[in-house]
């Protein structure tokens, strides 16, 4: 993760999955004393779970909440697939 003067990047691993998903959250976490947008670089995701798909909608709603959001970078069919199915692309803020 790196700090720039207006967002904070993260750039997710291949495998987003229940496995990994404590080392995600951690990450999580600090991004969520941002009082700007974020910036998630999703462009080597190749395989994604429910749980990951919770830790980004509970991310995008604080931002929400703070009038900030997600902004993505990249593109991940496996994350686009699996928010699509959960019904959550328009929270994500994600294109399908």
């Amino acid at each position: 993760m790196t700090k720039g003067s207006a967002s904070r990047m993260l750039k997710l691993p291949s495998e987003l999955t229940i496995s990994h998903v404590e080392e995600f959250h951690q990450q999580v976490l600090q991004l969520l004393h941002a009082e700007h947008d974020v910036s998630i670089d999703v462009s080597e995701v190749t395989r994604v779970d429910t749980a990951s798909i919770q830790v980004l909608c509970a991310l995008q709603k604080h931002l929400l909440e703070i009038n900030n959001s997600i902004r993505w970078h990249g593109e991940s069919q496996a994350l686009n697939k699996a928010a699509d199915e959960l019904g959550l692309t328009e929270l994500l803020a994600l294109l399908a």
